[in-house]
């Protein structure tokens, strides 16, 4: 039995169809659920030891549109969102910067793809990303970070309830952990809320932390990374349980 709460990807954005692609999902022919192969297939062909193992099973994919409805040739807002049991607490965070890009692989499939943000919700972990690990999710960065100017990347983390200190806190890992060339703006508590449906597990009692970063680029494994950042920032101010993170070019 599991009792954690699942691991899901959603991905905002546009995305322009070819005449074909409109044509079967006018007729009914391509469905939601047909984002669910490229999905579990990129997932399993690039993570058995989790996927074979079952210690993460890939559970729903489905594109954001209504079968056999008229289309305009461009997709905008939700694109898709994906579900993916987590059976293994310590692989759950490990597994983000993999199923983002999963989702959007299942996406491109439906045509050239711009992306505006993802949200993701992570389950407690009892394991993440060592100094190492963290290293080189953000070197992977480096190569063009002198020749393209930088951007501003805003994420926001839902949790039940936060750790009094967490600014504080949180900003301290942050100032010990070597981010370059990202490089953390702006952390504080925010009184907003955020109205979310009955997919994601925190729809009462939010407590919202946001962030503002600066990179060289935006791209999925960028918010994916930041993703990663704001969940371990967190985890290290002994908030536990589930979150969701946001993470939208500024």
């Amino acid at each position: 039995m599991n009792d954690l709460d699942p691991l899901i990807v959603s991905l905002t954005g546009s995305v322009t169809l070819s005449a074909p692609i409109v044509s079967a999902i006018e007729s009914g022919e391509l469905e939601p659920e047909g984002a669910f192969a490229r999905f579990s297939g990129t997932c399993h062909a690039l993570a058995p030891q989790w996927f074979d193992s079952n210690q993460l099973q890939a559970h729903e994919a489905f594109w954001c549109f209504d079968d056999g409805a008229q289309i305009d040739q461009t997709i905008s807002g939700e694109l898709a969102w994906f579900q993916t049991g987590v059976y293994t607490s310590s692989v759950a965070l490990q597994s983000v910067p993999l199923l983002v890009h999963a989702a959007g692989e299942a996406v491109q499939q439906l045509g050239t793809s711009s992306f505006d943000s993802i949200r993701v919700q992570v389950p407690h972990a009892r394991g993440g990303f060592g100094e190492e690990a963290i290293q080189q999710l953000v070197d992977q960065f480096s190569a063009l970070a002198n020749v393209r100017s930088a951007v501003e990347v805003h994420a926001q983390l839902l949790c039940r309830r936060h750790h009094k200190r967490w600014t504080s806190e949180a900003t301290t890992w942050f100032d010990s952990t070597y981010l370059v060339p990202l490089a953390l703006q702006n952390l504080e508590m925010a009184q907003d809320r955020v109205n979310l449906d009955n997919r994601w597990a925190l729809r009462q009692a939010q407590s919202l932390c946001t962030a503002v970063f600066s990179a060289p680029e935006w791209s999925l494994s960028l918010a994916s990374t930041i993703a990663v950042l704001m969940v371990e920032a967190t985890r290290a101010t002994c908030t536990n349980g589930t979150v969701i993170v946001e993470v939208k070019r500024g």
